[in-house]
């Protein structure tokens, strides 16, 4: 039952921060929503550096999930990185991706949301993980 929960909620954090259209919209407008559609997150920092900017949001202690909204220089929303620090995940959200999107190649993934699409990718390190969700523009 506990793992039905953690994929519903994954499945719904995932895909509804695309369908919400986050990338895109400008980080006063990250900020409203996610007090209300992701309170579990707590704001932690914002960074204005031009074309490096970012709104960071962490959830947990033991194994803290970090979102980084990175920004255009106009603050509207570039991608959107979400670092996993519990590598027993990993599988769980491969095995979801493959499951409900497109397979482009290895880690990587695509999927269309409201005649948008958008690229999802997964970069692997020693001690953590991260899914990478951008634009997608065909070829």
């Amino acid at each position: 039952m506990k793992q039905l929960i953690y994929i519903a909620f994954f499945v719904f954090f995932v895909s509804g921060l695309n369908a919400q259209n986050y990338i895109g919209l400008h980080k006063s407008e990250i900020k409203k929503r996610m007090k209300t559609e992701f309170p579990k997150y707590g704001f932690d920092k914002e960074i204005d550096n031009g074309n490096k900017s970012f709104v960071k949001y962490v959830r947990g202690i033991v194994y803290p999930e970090t979102l980084l909204f990175v920004l255009w220089d106009t603050g509207k929303c570039r991608y959107i990185l979400h670092m996993y620090e519990d590598p027993s995940k990993l599988n769980k959200i491969r095995k979801q991706f493959n499951e409900n999107y497109e397979k482009l190649q290895e880690n990587k993934w695509l999927m269309k949301e409201n005649d948008q699409y958008y690229e999802i990718s997964i970069e692997e390190r020693e001690y953590f993980f991260s899914v990478i969700t951008r634009k997608h523009e065909l070829e």
